[in-house]
């Protein structure tokens, strides 16, 4: 079955939570402009990678009532709606 929006979402998520753990191990979160790179390139990177792993998506449709829940294995949780 295709991926729905919402699970591209969730994945996308995983691989930024990861960007951001990196950037804490190195100290770097204090400083807003590394803090602000860290994010930037955690962004660009899920958007490159979800693409050319899963294709492009439709956006979400909200007269469906796509809703979503996901936890990672480090604990953080998404709730989508």
């Amino acid at each position: 079955a295709p991926l729905s929006y919402i699970d591209c979402v969730k994945f996308e998520f995983s691989f930024i939570e990861e960007f951001l753990l990196l950037a804490h191990e190195k100290g770097v979160l204090e400083n807003p402009v590394e803090r602000l790179k860290y994010i930037t390139a955690a962004q660009l990177a899920t958007i490159h990678f979800g693409i050319t792993t899963m294709g492009l998506r439709r956006p979400l449709n909200p007269i469906l009532g796509e809703t979503g829940m996901s936890e990672t294995s480090r604990g953080s949780k998404l709730y989508l709606e």
